[in-house]
């Protein structure tokens, strides 16, 4: 076993005549993959994640200010990826609203110092309470619609990435050898 991890992790560019960059290109591709991997469950996670909110918001009819309602009301008070999207600039924060957050125009915001930004950035979870604005309503429904995220999707796209991976370290002798060849005929 360890005999051909090493025959596939320990492929070197520099050992090709023609290609002569010290790169382990196997290695490269693994780390590339795994990489690929963590953003596809990043990128579900987020999806779902907003996808989430919008629906407890509409559940709960929190449709203007008056019937807003808190992370806790909402039942999504204890988790962190929901209060990170929602302190971002993402098509949620596009959509949902803050109770009481004074709308700034581009100028007005730009015109804010640091200090002020932060401040009106800053959300306390516990207090502020959310509802989805008017003009978003038709926006509402495209997002239920089109994020819908599966654990058997995303862990079947993992494995897939995971096949595609380790198809190309098997192959990588026999591409690199090609190119190597192909250089060499170049070079003549």
């Amino acid at each position: 076993m360890i005999e051909v991890l090493k025959r596939y992790f320990e492929i070197n560019l520099n050992d090709y005549d023609n290609i002569g960059v010290s790169l382990e290109i196997n290695k490269a591709v693994a780390i590339a993959s795994i990489a690929f991997m963590v953003a596809v469950i990043f990128f579900c996670l987020h999806r779902g994640a907003i996808r989430l909110v919008i629906m407890q918001l509409t559940r709960h009819g929190a449709t203007s200010p008056e019937e807003a309602k808190t992370l806790k009301e909402l039942g999504l008070d204890k988790r962190r990826f929901v209060k990170r999207i929602l302190s971002g600039d993402n098509i949620l924060t596009k959509t949902v609203a803050r109770v009481g957050k004074k709308q700034y125009d581009y100028d007005e915001y730009l015109a804010l110092s640091k200090k002020e930004k932060r401040e009106i950035d800053k959300i306390d979870f516990e207090k502020e309470a959310f509802y989805i604005r008017e003009e978003k309503r038709d926006l509402v429904s495209n997002i239920i619609d089109k994020y819908v995220t599966s654990v058997p999707r995303t862990i079947t796209l993992c494995v897939f990435i995971a096949l595609v991976t380790m198809a190309v370290i098997v192959c990588m002798p026999n591409i690199l050898a090609t190119i190597d060849n192909i250089i060499k005929s170049i070079k003549k």
